[in-house]
């Protein structure tokens, strides 16, 4: 049941088409709650999904002649379906974006900049190369994974407005939960100061964030992740985030510290920084009863898909264009 303290976050999803003969709808993103899934089948699953998106798109490009430029296109309308399955790879040639929304049994995942002095101590729990970006992170019960399984190409999405509308749904999802949530320039993620939901307002009343805060709302570009930089003195970290594109598709995605033991971010330096303060929602949010990681998750792929399709639940950024993304790009988290 959902925490009394908090009711469950309801995030629509209604987008309204353009009328433009030169642009087609998407169909509505499609959520899939799936419950506690070991991080090696969800990366299979994953690298199969991906590679017969692709596959597909390729036999329809080749049959038809056509280039691999995509048109306009705009979100369609409704809300996102949810569904408690997984994909069939039959589906693959029809099939339209999705999110997967899991929880993980303990394990650290190395991203393709990790380097080995930041596994300090793996002891029992497995340790898991991986093709995204980023550095060593650790997933488990209580955090939220959301896998982004997006088609970039079609969507004319580039990786870095991908990420900024990752960011804008993390925070807004975080503000549903009466958390101040924010972004640090050039440490990829989002960041929290803990026990505290806004700026620290010193004696002169004039609210200060931490230097190199980007601070909600934001309005026009952000400059994401320009270089890894670690993150200011006294935040902590609430939101990772680590992505994979190849050939105009996203996979891999994103973890929510919701309800977690927190003591693995220990055994690591978390995502290559020494003593990096993690934390968690029930943590920040100071709940007395335990969080519905279910209403979560359910919250979080909302959240993300409004986001992605250019609609923010409660209308604090507008939506950004960039180039589609590069074969084989992967982001840090």
């Amino acid at each position: 049941m959902p925490s009394p303290d908090i009711p469950p976050p309801d995030l629509p999803i209604a987008t309204a088409p353009m009328t433009d003969a030169r642009s087609h709808a998407l169909p509505p993103i499609r959520l899939r709650l799936l419950g506690t899934v070991p991080y090696t089948d969800a990366l299979t699953r994953m690298r199969a999904w991906t590679a017969a998106r692709q596959a597909a798109r390729k036999a329809a490009l080749a049959g038809e002649g056509r280039s691999s430029a995509a048109p306009a296109v705009v979100p369609g309308t409704g809300e996102a379906s949810l569904l408690r399955d997984w994909p069939d790879l039959s589906e693959a040639a029809t099939a339209g974006d999705e999110i997967w929304l899991m929880q993980h049994p303990p394990v650290f995942t190395l991203g393709m900049n990790s380097q080995p002095e930041h596994l300090l101590n793996a002891g029992d729990i497995p340790v898991v190369p991986t093709e995204r970006g980023g550095q060593i992170t650790y997933h488990g019960p209580g955090q939220i994974m959301a896998y982004l399984m997006l088609d970039l190409r079609a969507r004319r999405l580039g990786i870095r407005t991908l990420v900024e509308r990752i960011e804008d749904a993390l925070i807004d999802c975080l503000g549903q939960y009466g958390i101040t949530a924010f972004r640090q320039e050039g440490a990829p993620g989002i960041y929290v100061l803990p026990g505290q939901n806004g700026p620290v307002q010193p004696a002169d009343g004039a609210a200060q964030w931490p230097a190199g805060t980007v601070t909600p709302p934001v309005s026009g570009p952000h400059h994401v992740h320009a270089r890894h930089a670690r993150p200011a003195a006294g935040v902590a970290k609430i939101a990772s985030i680590g992505l994979k594109t190849s050939h105009g598709f996203s996979y891999h995605g994103l973890a929510l510290n919701g309800q977690m033991d927190l003591s693995p971010f220990h055994r690591i330096n978390p995502c290559g920084f020494r003593n990096l303060q993690m934390t968690d929602i029930h943590r920040q949010a100071a709940l007395s009863q335990d969080l519905d990681l279910d209403a979560l998750a359910l919250a979080l792929g909302k959240a993300l898909a409004a986001a992605i399709e250019g609609q923010f639940a409660h209308g604090s950024r507008r939506p950004l264009t960039d180039r589609p993304s590069r074969p084989g790009h992967a982001l840090a988290d």
